[in-house]
């Protein structure tokens, strides 16, 4: 049986819930008709194993190589931490082992918020000892709809958080241009998170199928933000599905530098100039067998960068530039004609004053 302790004085469950507009924050590319976020919060959790066994708890923490561990109390099934979750010995306690140790009857009250700097105290730390059980535990869960064009290709993915995700269960369906569907929990399925994905790496783990740009990508049961080379194949990989790939050999782009590094000067419209460096590109885009398409690229960067937000200047990329301007000689005035137009665009998108920050 579980745990038979007292637990947290039973509350009032208010579900709330809430949309939010992304359309307005498309800003370049195509815009969909639709993209649109849906919450709701303060739904009940479903636990009604515990709430007819009692929980199970159980060591739960995590190990630090610099040598901070921390240890605490979780229910194995659900999930759910006593309030408060505890302080014990990470030399007396392992993570998994069974808690036997005593709770606390009631929730401790917080310290008088001193009103006078001079006049604080110390604040104490938790009790060492984990409280009584939620009664009523809540969580939220939250979707994205997008219809019309998103993201290029076509997919399917399930993701299981880790245990330090904020996201417990998510899962995601996009097919372009007709649009895409993000659902995520929070708290809901802990139980399923615990027990298949309750390692010590901290990694979510994804089990996904997609096709983009002629390449159908698989994951299965991989690591969401990393990858190692001893991964098995069927883990994490790709395969080129295009049959112009094996017709007419791999698309791949070949660049040629034309020039040496050449000085030039961007002029905004706030009256200000940025010296640059400027070296013309030729890109040349195509399969092994077939046609080939060039672009002329300005690769460019700036020492001192040129602000387009109070937090953020930029110090380089590379701008498209028409042909006959490279063959002209005039690539360079082109190019910083270029960039000025761009960071007067990113100016406006950010909400950039240079009079106010000058």
């Amino acid at each position: 049986m579980g745990s038979e302790h007292s637990a947290l004085p039973a509350e009032e469950i208010t579900v709330h819930g809430f949309t939010v507009n992304y359309r307005k924050d498309h800003r370049r590319g195509p815009t969909p008709l639709l993209d649109r976020g849906y919450f709701l919060s303060g739904l009940p959790r479903l636990i009604a194993l515990c709430q007819l066994l009692g929980h199970k708890p159980t060591i739960d923490g995590y190990d630090s190589k610099y040598g901070k561990s921390a240890r605490w109390v979780s229910c194995a099934r659900c999930g759910i931490r006593p309030n408060p979750q505890g302080r014990l010995d990470a030399t007396q306690w392992a993570i998994g082992q069974r808690y036997t140790g005593p709770f606390l009857t009631e929730v401790p009250q917080p310290p008088e918020k001193a009103r006078q700097l001079e006049d604080a105290k110390p604040v104490p730390l938790p009790p060492t000892e984990p409280g009584p059980w939620p009664t009523n535990p809540t969580s939220s869960i939250g979707a994205q709809l997008i219809i019309g064009p998103s993201f290029g290709g076509a997919g399917i993915e399930l993701k299981v958080g880790s245990p330090a995700s904020e996201q417990c269960l998510a899962a995601h369906v996009r097919i372009h241009p007709l649009g895409a569907l993000y659902v995520h929990t929070e708290n809901h399925g802990q139980f399923i998170q615990k027990y298949l994905n309750n390692s010590t790496d901290w990694e979510s783990r994804v089990i996904g199928l997609s096709v983009d740009q002629g390449t159908l990508r698989w994951k299965v049961w991989a690591r969401r933000d990393s990858s190692s080379i001893h991964d098995p194949w069927w883990m994490n990989g790709s395969i080129n599905i295009d049959p112009r790939h094996y017709l007419l050999g791999p698309n791949r782009g070949h660049c040629t530098p034309l020039t040496e590094k050449t000085p030039g000067t961007v002029y905004l419209p706030d009256g200000t100039r940025h010296d640059i460096t400027l070296t013309l590109e030729r890109w040349t885009h195509g399969r092994t067998r077939g046609r080939k398409t060039t672009r002329w690229m300005a690769d460019w960067t700036s020492r001192a960068g040129i602000p387009v937000r109070f937090d953020r200047s930029v110090h380089g990329a590379s701008i498209e530039i028409g042909e006959e301007a490279a063959k002209s000689g005039q690539w360079a005035q082109q190019a910083c004609a270029a960039i000025a137009a761009q960071c007067v665009q990113d100016r406006v998108r950010y909400g950039y004053e240079a009079s106010a920050a000058a």
